[in-house]
């Protein structure tokens, strides 16, 4: 459970490059999702990790999943009752996301 207004549970959509984008948290901002060791991390990255790409893809009614630019099976979702990043099928519902965007 989080609080409101925690900034651990807030995240910024940085674009990239190619319609790419990283996935920054906003309480450590040196910090962003990746899945360079093989499970979705956030740690500080190398510029050059293909593992911290993502790419938003539409779904349907303003819904996006959130695939990876490295691992291209990988898709967060919280199918196994938490975050992860795996392969998914066309219809799970935990792998959709609704991105809210607020000013700063």
């Amino acid at each position: 459970t989080i609080q409101p207004g925690w900034l651990s549970a807030q995240w910024r959509i940085v674009p990239a490059h190619s319609g790419m984008v990283r996935i920054q948290n906003l309480w450590h901002t040196d910090q962003y999702l990746h899945i360079q060791n093989g499970q979705l991390e956030v740690s500080t990255i190398d510029n050059n990790w293909a593992s911290a790409l993502w790419k938003l893809e539409p779904a349907h009614s303003g819904w996006v999943r959130i695939q990876n630019s490295w691992q291209k099976d990988q898709y967060i979702n919280n199918s196994a009752g938490k975050l992860e990043a795996a392969p998914i099928q066309p219809n799970w519902a935990s792998a959709l996301w609704n991105l809210v965007f607020v000013a700063n």
